[in-house]
This record gives C-alpha cells, sequence and structure tokens, in this order.
C-alpha cells in the first residue's frame, strides 16, 4: 500500500501525522527529524489503508513505537482499509517500545475507522514490554456495521478494547492479561482463550459468548443483554459493578462449566445446565432475578447461600444439588411462583431453603437428608416464621437422593 506522510497544514486530515515506514517493501519515506529513522519505527501517527487499500504485515515483524510530540500520548496506527497482520507461532508479529526510550504511559493505539473489517484479521500478534495500554478501537464516522474481525492466536496484555462498527468481534486460541474489551455495538465472541483479569462487557441486547475459556478473576457484564458462556472453567469472576443486569431478557448462562469462587449479583435471570458453582472463600455471593437451572450444583458457600433468587418473574430449579453452604436456596421478592424438583438439599448447615416470598414454593419430590416431616420443617424457613412469606410446600419428599442430580 501507499503511505501518505503528512505535515501539520491546511491539507493535512489529521492534526499531526508524523510516522516511519514499517519495513522495506513499503512505499513510504523514511526520514529522520522527531526521531529514530529506521525502518520498522513508528512515531506518532500513522494513517494506512487509505481508499480501501490493504496494509499486510507478516511474520517476525517488529514494530516499535516511539513519541514525537509532548501531547500526544500514544503512537496510533490509523486503519482506513485492510489491516492483515499475520505472523506465525514461531514468527509473531511484535508490537514493543523503541529502544530504552522512557515513553510517557508507552502506549500504542490501533484505530480502525470505516475500514473494511469483513477481510482484515490479527493473527499471531503480540505485545512486548509496554508498560502502558495496547488501545484498539474500532469505529465508523457513519455508524455503518463495518462487519466482523478476527483476532487469533495473539497475547495481549493491557488491552483496552472498544467496538463501535464491528457486527462481530472474534478472539480465538488468545492470551489476554489485565485488560478491559467492551463489545459496545457489536457480537463478542471469546473461543479456545485465557483471559487473567479482564472486564468484558456488552451491551444492548447484542450476543455475547465465552466457549473453551479459562477465566480467572475479571469480571463479566451486560446491559440488556445475554452472556452465554459454554464448557469454560472460570476462577475468582465477578460481575461488573456498572453493566450488571438490567432486567428483562438479561440474563447470564452456563452449559458445562466450572465456576470457583463466583460472585455473580445480576439484575437478570440465571440458566445453568452441568455446570458446578463452588466456593472456598468467603462473603462471595450468586444472586439473580430467577431463571432456569438443571443438573447443576452449589456447594461450599458457607457464609451465604449457594443461590440467591429476588424478584423472579419465573423460577425453575431441577435435578440439582445444594450442600455445604450456610443456605442452599435463599427466595425473596414477589415474582411467580418457583418450583424445585428432583434436588439433593442435604446438607446446609442452617436452612435447605430459606424462603421471604409471597408466593408459595412448589418444592415436591426433593431429598432432604430424612423423610421425617418433623426435620424437614428445621430445615425451611418460610411463613411458619415469617409473618409475610408463603410456605415451602415439600410433600412428598424423596425417600433417597437422586442419584442422578448433578452435573452429568
Amino acid at each position: 500500500t501507499s503511505l501518505q506522510r503528512c505535515r501539520k497544514s491546511p491539507s493535512c486530515p489529521f492534526e499531526r501525522s508524523w510516522w516511519r515506514s514499517r519495513a522495506p517493501g513499503w512505499n513510504g519515506l523514511t526520514t529522520s527529524d522527531n526521531g529514530p529513522a529506521n525502518p520498522g519505527d513508528l512515531v506518532g501517527l500513522l494513517a494506512c489503508g487509505l481508499g480501501g487499500t490493504t496494509v499486510r504485515l507478516s511474520a517476525d515483524e517488529l514494530m516499535k513505537l516511539y513519541p514525537t510530540h509532548d501531547d500526544y500520548d500514544a503512537a496510533t496506527l490509523l486503519i482506513k482499509g485492510t489491516l492483515n497482520a499475520t505472523g506465525t507461532a514461531n514468527a509473531p508479529i511484535v508490537f514493543t517500545k523503541y529502544g530504552d526510550t522512557s515513553m510517557r504511559g508507552e502506549s500504542f493505539a490501533i484505530v480502525f475507522r470505516g475500514a473494511n473489517l469483513t477481510s482484515s484479521i490479527l493473527d499471531y500478534v503480540t505485545v512486548s514490554e509496554l508498560s502502558g495500554a495496547l488501545s484498539f478501537e474500532v469505529d465508523s464516522p457513519s455508524n455503518d456495521d463495518l462487519g466482523p474481525l478476527r483476532i487469533a492466536h495473539s497475547t495481549f496484555a493491557s488491552l483496552w478494547m472498544r467496538n463501535h462498527a464491528s457486527s462481530k468481534l472474534t478472539f480465538d486460541h488468545s492470551t489476554i492479561t489485565s485488560s478491559y474489551i467492551d463489545a459496545a455495538g457489536g457480537e463478542l465472541t471469546c473461543t479456545d482463550s485465557t483471559l487473567t483479569d479482564v472486564k468484558l462487557r456488552g451491551r444492548e441486547r447484542v450476543p455475547f459468548m465465552l466457549k473453551s475459556v479459562q477465566m480467572t478473576r475479571g469480571s463479566l457484564g451486560s446491559y440488556m443483554g445475554v452472556i452465554t458462556v459454554e464448557d469454560s472453567t472460570l476462577t475468582g469472576v465477578g460481575t461488573d459493578d456498572v453493566y450488571s443486569g438490567g432486567g428483562g431478557t438479561c440474563a447470564l448462562s452456563f452449559t458445562r462449566c466450572t465456576l470457583t469462587d463466583p460472585h455473580l449479583v445480576f439484575a437478570g435471570a440465571l440458566f445453568a445446565q452441568d455446570t458446578a458453582f463452588s466456593w472456598s472463600v468467603a462473603d462471595r455471593r450468586l444472586a439473580f432475578w430467577g431463571g432456569t437451572l438443571a443438573h447443576s450444583s452449589f456447594t461450599g458457600n458457607v457464609s451465604g447461600a449457594g443461590l440467591e433468587i429476588g424478584s423472579n418473574p419465573s423460577l425453575s430449579i431441577s435435578d440439582s444439588v445444594f450442600t455445604g453452604n450456610r443456605v442452599g436456596i435463599k427466595l425473596s421478592g414477589n415474582g411467580s411462583s418457583p418450583t424445585i424438583a428432583q434436588c439433593n438439599l442435604a446438607g446446609n448447615t442452617q436452612f435447605a431453603v430459606e424462603d421471604h416470598m409471597t408466593h408459595a414454593v412448589t418444592a415436591a419430590n426433593n431429598w432432604w437428608g430424612t423423610t421425617n416431616t418433623q426435620q424437614i420443617d428445621q430445615a425451611i424457613f418460610d411463613g411458619t416464621e415469617e409473618l409475610d412469606a408463603d410456605f415451602v410446600n415439600y410433600a412428598p419428599p424423596l425417600s433417597a437422593a437422586n442419584p442422578n442430580a448433578g452435573p452429568q
């Protein structure tokens, strides 16, 4: 592609546009003013892919970043066409700082603005030795859908990413740490990846999926959307303090997942199938507005409840295990009558079910650790103890634990 080197002038499309050409073969200029003169050194703002052309970075490329102006915080790669950055496992494309230069924030930005994302790809890309953030933004001044964007086999730390214009943003086989990813106006999918201390946000009823992901700490958030997690392991993951539901169709859905020490407080529904929730630390919660749960387990929350449901428009729990918690299931609100069936509810220290609802709870055919009605009554808090609450109707109880309860 042809790269345009611009000076600050009335005809310049950018306020500042200092740059260095990437490598021999790019038809750009290599100059020595305002910074390093070696090919591969990016200075300030590099506008490329102009006029819909394609910028290609191939295996073993090294993009060095260098500041050029006191009030310009980051070297910026502005894509207005197509970016094809394809490395290999043994020879990735690397963005790094220039030598030992002390950059203010040592930050770098990739901005897609009105670009062709359908043909763009970042494959085997990594960021090295930047103490600041890699800013990655997808934007369309005319609010057009720029198509899907795929990022694969890549490694990012301190990534700050916001998508305003891609219909689908996909990460796969990537490693991301200490980062923030906001799906904003498009679908977000992350597969076969490792996430550590990553905050993920989805919005406005837009699909948001994690599949075969290892996620440690960090948070999940969505406003008026559905987050779907499949075949994944999450440890110490919480919900976003701001984007934590919104009611209506908002939901978190887990299928064939393992969650250790979750702290998920969400103004929406919980859907869980063949999923294990467990706790080894105190003061963590799993709190939702109704949902459907089947063949799942909730164990070890010694300071709280295995599951809290409030303001539930609908709740159905079946073939699941609640044990080792202070309270197995805690219910509140004035929604429709919940149903609990074929569950193993024995082994919780205070109550198997704590009910503060104004509607009756249908809880027939569950195992309470006994068939003795007096002992079952002692395991339940409901309208017998609280004047405004209705009752938990548990007859008939199961005569033994359900062997098919829990994840299959």
